[in-house]
């Protein structure tokens, strides 16, 4: 991240001119009553032509226009020449410190304003202002503004600072339209705003308080707005609020309030305080979502809103609702979904709930409240239902309804009903518990329309034979 400490940049020595001593044109300049305009003639040096009384004009082919207290110094013998100051007062343009540079500077006016002193300086303009330095780069401009600042000694090169306060440049090719304590490097700009800074090839627009850094580089990001932004990846951005930071190559943050995003490829549409640390994935808003890694995994996945939502999961999805949980821990969790509701968890791949505190595993699905489907199980609907077998079981709904060890089974709806870990059970009614695998459970059966007549039936069909009599094809 660049030092944007204006203090460190070289003080410009003291000027002696004609016994009389202009103070150093940086950090605080005091006016010597000799330099007033008062009883002190404008000096001249080869080809030189000065207006006005109390300016100076050494150098060879350079012109002050008016003002009062200016100076072009004189250059040394391997320099050049041709510089302006159009006007204004203690403004000072051309060479001092070094043997090189110095040459073809302009200041068009203003007050304490120097370029040309550092070290290869050459072809600079300062358009007025106060306090603007331009001394340590080549062909760069500040148009004006209060202690606007390019520095690189001599290696900072077509530059531009329009207006502002305090802004600083420490690089090439970059830009600062106005703002307050703008800090760039090479190839940045930054377009108004205060206290922000950037580094090589990065753009902040409208924002204040915010950065683009990275020890490792930040290429290429960009910060549109907002304040108190933080990027330190490549090719990444963001659009929003406040305190959005994003540590990722490739990734962005579109809106809303202290979002951190630190998965490469992946976005943040908006909400606040949402973390996404996992490629490829996304969190459309909300609060307090979270996509993040165990063992890895957390890639392709999406959060679209809600709150206090979390996924570790790849290619799993949670819509919406609040305190809902996809987690796979070692068991690499894929391809679950989680509809909305509250409080649903789903623990294994390929599952489907909603509703309220739903419990699913592998290829799980649980609607309703307070149910649980630890297996490939199914339980559309009803409250605290529990499919704990290992194969195909399924509960429609219901409360309180059981499902044990029984493959291939299930409870269409009812109370208190239980499988009792029999295999191939179905169950309709209420307090039922099976007793035997390979069976149908119910409280009372009512047959309807029943056949009168064997004829045509096939085995283990129901006949009536008479008014009271039931028979069975065997």
């Amino acid at each position: 991240m660049p030092d944007c400490k204006i203090s460190q940049l070289p003080l410009i020595e003291n000027i002696y001119l004609d016994q009389a001593i202009i103070p150093a044109l940086q950090n605080g300049v005091t006016i010597s009553a000799e330099l007033q305009f008062v009883g002190v003639m404008p000096i001249g040096g080869d080809c030189s032509s000065v207006n006005r009384v109390g300016n100076t004009a050494s150098q060879y082919g350079s012109s002050i226009l008016g003002g009062g207290s200016n100076i072009i110094p004189t250059v040394p013998t391997n320099g050049c020449g041709f510089s302006t100051i159009g006007g204004g007062q203690l403004n000072y343009a051309g060479y001092k410190v070094t043997n090189k540079g110095g040459c073809f500077q302009t200041i068009s006016g203003g007050y304490c304003n120097t370029t040309g002193s550092g070290y290869y300086s050459l072809g600079n303009t300062i358009g007025g202002g106060f306090r603007n330095n331009n001394s340590f780069s080549q062909f760069s401009t500040i148009s004006g503004g209060y202690g606007n600042n390019m520095f690189g000694d001599g290696e900072a090169v077509l530059n531009v600072i329009s207006g502002g306060k305090n802004n600083y440049i420490n690089g090439n090719w970059s830009t600062i339209l106005g703002g307050i304590s703008n800090c760039t490097t090479t190839y940045g700009t930054i377009l108004g705003g205060c206290g922000n800074s950037t580094i090589t090839n990065t753009t902040i627009l409208g924002s204040s308080n915010s950065s683009i850094f990275s020890e490792a580089g930040a290429e290429y990001s960009n910060i549109l707005g907002g304040q108190s932004h933080t990027i330190s990846g490549c090719y990444s951005s963001i659009t929003g609020f406040n305190c959005n930071s994003i540590s990722a190559n490739f990734s962005s943050i579109s809106g809303g309030s202290n979002n951190n995003n630190i998965g490469n490829y992946s976005n943040i549409g908006g909400g606040q305080y949402n973390i996404q640390t996992n490629e490829y994935s996304n969190i459309g808003g909300g609060s307090t979502n979270s996509i993040y890694s165990s063992v890895g995994l957390g890639c392709y996945s999406y959060i679209g809103g809600g709150i206090s939502n979390k996924v570790c999961g790849d290619c799993s999805i949670i819509g919406g609702g609040e305190a809902n949980l996809i987690y796979g821990c070692c068991s690499n969790n894929i391809g679950s979904f989680i509809l909305g509701g509250k409080n649903n968890t789903s623990t294994g791949k390929f599952s489907t709930l909603s509703g309220y505190m739903n419990t699913v595993s592998n290829y799980g699905v649980a609607f309703g409240s307070n149910n649980t489907a630890s297996g490939t199980e199914t339980i559309l609907g009803g409250k605290n239902n529990s499919s704990l077998a290992d194969t195909y079981s399924a509960i429609g709904g219901g409360d309180s309804n059981l499902i044990t060890a029984s493959g291939y089974s299930a409870i269409l709806g009812g109370e208190n009903n239980n499988t009792n870990s029999c295999y191939i059970v179905h169950i309709m009614g209420n307090n039922i518990t099976a007793n035997r695998d390979c069976t149908t459970f119910v409280n009372n059966l009512s047959i309807m329309n029943i056949p009168t007549s064997p004829a045509g039936l096939p085995v283990g069909s129901i006949w009536r034979s008479g008014t009271n009599v039931l028979c069975i094809i065997i």
